[in-house]
């Protein structure tokens, strides 16, 4: 009796699951669709870029001593050959004159090491001088970027620090991978230098293989196993599900290259679980999605 009751109870509980799960499928679903058109689209390839000076060289003491003077300090602009400082030997039984430490290249002093009355010795580092009107940018090239990265290519330098955009080209290229990053190196120039600060790190970013191709938001797209969909909407309104293939593009964003052709009609987003054959109703007054 009690085994009898138990099948009763499971039946009436599949016949009611099953009713329920029939009536939201006989619902009519609202939709958001978009007409597919082909677009300009592109590889987008971005890296942090380190902006530094391209004519730099640090002062060294050639001696142990002390600091005697410093006629350079930070921000004032030096020579080649000029004193930058001088240091006295610090032990009684020298009795030699000051060394003058003159700068090696000309330009601006950038950092100082050093105060006076500062003891040093051999080969520690005094100052840094640079030219600040020759800007270097370095970015390190992934492995698998390297065949569309090349001298000559043309990207974009921005920063978020000053808002500026930039045309900088690929001046230098390294022949050699970096085990360590699976990188290489290379050195690119922008044509207005003094509208950026050396020391600020900025993004590039380059475009390549400029296509017509259709874009759609990930929404769009319905995943089954392994196999990738997109719901298409006939002119009776009646949903068929298409097998596609499709290709990252950004978080949002994928570029569909096999499967469909333009004028389909796509759902982007449905207000439900949509069936193969389901008909839906178009939402009124929607803004066709690019």
């Amino acid at each position: 009796m009690k085994n009898i009751f138990l099948a009763c109870f499971w039946a009436l509980l599949i016949l009611r699951t099953s009713t329920l799960l029939s009536n939201e499928a006989s619902k009519i679903k609202t939709v958001f669709v978009t007409d597919l058109k082909k677009t300009e689209l592109f590889d987008i390839y971005s890296y942090p870029a380190k902006l530094s000076s391209e004519k730099q060289s640090f002062i060294l003491a050639q001696n142990q001593g002390r600091v005697e003077k410093i006629f350079k300090t930070i921000g004032e602009p030096v020579a080649k050959n000029e004193i930058v400082l001088t240091i006295k030997h610090d032990d009684p039984a020298y009795d030699y004159k000051a060394q003058k430490i003159t700068s090696p290249i000309d330009g601006v002093v950038a950092a100082q090491m050093v105060e006076e009355g500062s003891k040093v010795s051999v080969g520690d580092k005094l100052g840094l001088i640079i030219d600040p009107s020759k800007i270097k940018i370095t970015v390190e090239i992934t492995l698998k970027d390297i065949n569309v990265i090349k001298v000559g290519t043309v990207g974009k330098l921005s920063s978020s620090d000053t808002g500026l955009e930039v045309d900088a080209v690929v001046t230098h290229l390294s022949p050699m991978i970096d085990p360590l990053t699976g990188t290489a190196s290379a050195q690119l120039k922008i044509s207005r230098p003094e509208n950026f600060k050396i020391g600020t790190v900025g993004m590039v970013t380059f475009k390549a293989n400029a296509r017509l191709g259709f874009e759609l938001p990930k929404d769009a797209i319905v995943y089954l196993g392994k196999k990738t969909f997109i719901r298409h909407v006939d002119k009776k309104n009646i949903i068929n599900r298409v097998e596609v293939e499709i290709k990252p593009r950004s978080s949002s964003a994928v570029e569909v290259i096999k499967g469909v052709m333009e004028g389909q009609r796509v759902v982007i987003k449905s207000s439900g679980f949509l069936q193969d054959g389901a008909v839906v109703k178009i939402e009124d007054g929607q803004k066709e999605v690019k």
